[in-house]
């Protein structure tokens, strides 16, 4: 072979035979790829530089591109880089494809901004920071100002005496994201990512005094609000806190603690940890993990769906502990619709409001409904109780409502044809200082569908009922007023698989009519006209187990204590079936809700998360491991 890459000096007469002059081209191809691949040819090294080669060869008479046309027309395939040096075809563009930054906008892609940035904020970070992870703002004023829509607005963990004490208005699709150990978790002393408003109140606006406002797909997660003294996260109109006129899209708050707030402020409306309220549009909106305690005057979550606005709420895994009013309050106005699941929320000490606990309206779950909104809601894995018997005669632990004439509600909000259709499977109520479950219709042409299934009711201390008729019926864990003032309502309740147990008064009292007012009421509690199967187990209450006014009911096939039937009161036109009464007490096969964390906590030596999923597939499949935390 006669190719020489000692010097470009060498005779060009040497390169003879097409054979030689494919090899010697492929040769300076493959040299001059290695080099480009990494941006250049170096300037001082003449053996490699393909261009000049070629460029020498023209200039000492031999016709390269003759040459190569001829190989081409003979079947012999070259690369494109010696084409473009023996000018046979159109060079390639050689300009960089984009000098330009990557977009690093994140996968909601709704938000057109100039960037999506990670903005960092820290309590204890000194004054005159730029954003960065290093060197952060220590307000969350700044941060505000200086992120965009789409940005993650970091907060960094503090000591314990350090707290980001101020407001912040976010944009449209960003988060904040409290950095550090999960603050559910960890003691309330340890460093963690905190936040509060000590300000006054904006007059005249609700939103404009909460910590966090929000805006269109914000999420907020891992955040320690304290001692808000006017509500953590809001989401309303910024004029007089009325509905907004946008849905919120998807909202997330997740792994939040909310502690804290005093009692001597304008107006308890203003405390709840979360309120969202839209007018029109759609939300959806996930509340999870989150604990809230030890507030007298702090609330829960508070959605409201106005107008002809649709609304999504799922909670999951929440504690509310010691804190002075309602938990879980669930809106509807105008031809607002909303659907609720809940699952595996456990609450304690509602009503909790210091010295005025007494008068508290404080309740676990608040169904209300005015104009024709509809509502649905499933309730499952729900543990509520009240340790301490805190709260008012309306601290129930959980109410369903249609507004109308008689507690002061506006005619403009009054009920005509709402819904609310309820169902509560697998959860566990005790201790309630008043009924357990309550439903109060006064509103017209309502409806309100309630099914119990797989529920203990025990230790029911009723007496809301008792107060709002004068002390002329007594109630129940679970009582019914229907259409109280204004008359054509439907009120169902199935009950099946449950225990009812220990209430002061009566089990189930169901009231209709009692201002005149007549509607429609169906009380299934076996066998019935709402296919109930029964099963239920009825003892211990008071003054009896059914009380009954204008309503009828069937209720077969339930335990009363032996071989006795129900004591029943029946009151004007009343009547109830109870039949074939079981003389053994029925099995029961409560559903114990299963923590994947805690159940690998509790059993971490004999089947380790990893063992579990990894080693020991046989012995302890992740089916079966969360099958036994049941028994746990």
């Amino acid at each position: 072979m006669y190719i020489k890459m000692e010097s470009h000096e060498s005779d060009p007469n040497e390169y003879n035979s097409p054979i030689d002059i494919v090899k010697f081209l492929e040769k300076l191809n493959s040299t001059y790829s290695k080099y480009t691949l990494n941006g250049k040819i170096p300037d001082n090294d003449k053996e490699f530089d393909v261009v000049n080669l070629i460029t020498q060869m023209k200039s000492q008479g031999i016709d390269v591109a003759n040459l190569v046309t001829q190989l081409k027309n003979n079947g012999v395939e070259l690369p494109d880089n010696i084409m473009e040096s023996v000018n046979l075809v159109k060079p390639r563009n050689t300009k960089p494809r984009n000098t330009k930054p990557r977009n690093t906008k994140p996968r909601n892609t709704k938000y057109q901004s100039c960037s999506y940035n990670s903005v960092y904020v820290k309590a204890a970070a000194s004054p005159g920071g730029d954003g960065s992870k290093c060197n952060p703002y220590n307000t969350l004023e700044e941060a505000e100002l200086n992120s965009f829509d789409g940005d993650t607005i970091y907060v960094l963990p503090s000591p314990a005496n350090y707290i980001l004490d101020g407001q912040i208005f976010l944009k449209p699709g960003q988060k904040l994201i409290g950095e550090g150990p999960d603050v559910t978790q960890v003691p309330q002393n340890a460093a963690g990512a905190r936040v509060t408003y000590s300000g006054p109140p904006f007059a005249g606006s609700i939103s404009k005094s909460a910590v966090v406002r929000l805006s269109p797909d914000n999420e907020i997660c891992n955040i320690h609000f304290v001692n808000q003294n006017f509500g953590a996260i809001i989401g309303l109109d910024d004029i007089g806190g009325t509905p907004s006129p946008f849905g919120y899209g998807d909202v997330k708050v997740n792994q939040c603690l909310f502690t804290g707030g005093i009692l001597a402020i304008e107006s308890p409306f203003q405390q709840f940890v979360l309120f969202v309220a839209s007018d029109t549009g759609i939300t959806n909106l996930d509340f999870t993990n989150n604990v809230v305690k030890d507030g007298e005057i702090i609330s829960g979550l508070r959605v409201e769906a106005d107008g002809n606005s649709v609304c999504t709420v799922n909670t999951e895994n929440n504690t509310v502990n010691n804190i002075g009013l309602d938990a879980f309050l669930y809106l509807g106005f105008g031809d607002g619709t909303m659907e609720v699941n809940m699952l595996n929320d456990t609450l304690d000490d509602i009503g909790a409001l210091g010295p005025l606990s007494s008068s508290a309206n404080s309740d676990g779950v608040t169904v209300l409904v005015g104009n024709a909104a509809k509502i649905d809601i499933l309730i499952d894995g729900y543990d509520y109780r009240n340790t301490s018997q805190v709260g008012g005669f309306s601290a129930t632990a959980m109410e369903f409502l249609t507004l109308g004439p008689g507690f002061g509600d506006p005619p403009s909000q009054w009920a005509d044809g709402a819904e609310i259709t309820a169902r509560l499977v697998n959860s566990s109520i005790r201790d309630t200082v008043t009924e357990s479950i309550e439903v109060i219709q006064l509103g017209t042409n309502c409806l309100v569908d309630l099914e119990i299934d797989n529920t203990q009711i025990l230790d029911a201390n009723p007496r809301e009922i008792n107060v709002i008729t004068g002390g002329a019926f007594q109630g129940g864990a679970i009582s019914l007023l229907c259409s109280i003032f204004q008359p054509g309502n439907t009120t169902n309740l199935k009950i099946e698989n449950s225990d009812i147990i220990g209430s002061t008064k009566y089990a189930v009292s169901a009231l209709d009519g009692i201002a005149g007012a007549f509607g429609t009421v169906v009380i299934d509690m076996g066998n019935g006209a709402l296919g109930s199967v029964g099963n239920n187990i009825i003892i211990g209450n008071a003054l009896g187990d059914i009380e009954l006014f204008f309503v009828n009911g069937v209720g077969q096939n339930n335990y009363w204590g032996g071989s006795r039937e129900a004591t029943v009161s029946t009151l004007t036109g009343s009547t109830f079936d109870d039949s074939n009464p079981l003389t053994s007490i029925p099995q029961r096969f409560y559903k114990k809700r299963c923590d994947k964390k805690k159940c690998h906590k509790r059993r971490k030596k004999r089947c380790h998360k990893r063992r579990c999923h990894k080693k020991h597939k046989k012995r302890c499949h992740k089916r079966r491991c969360h099958k036994r935390c049941e028994k746990c």
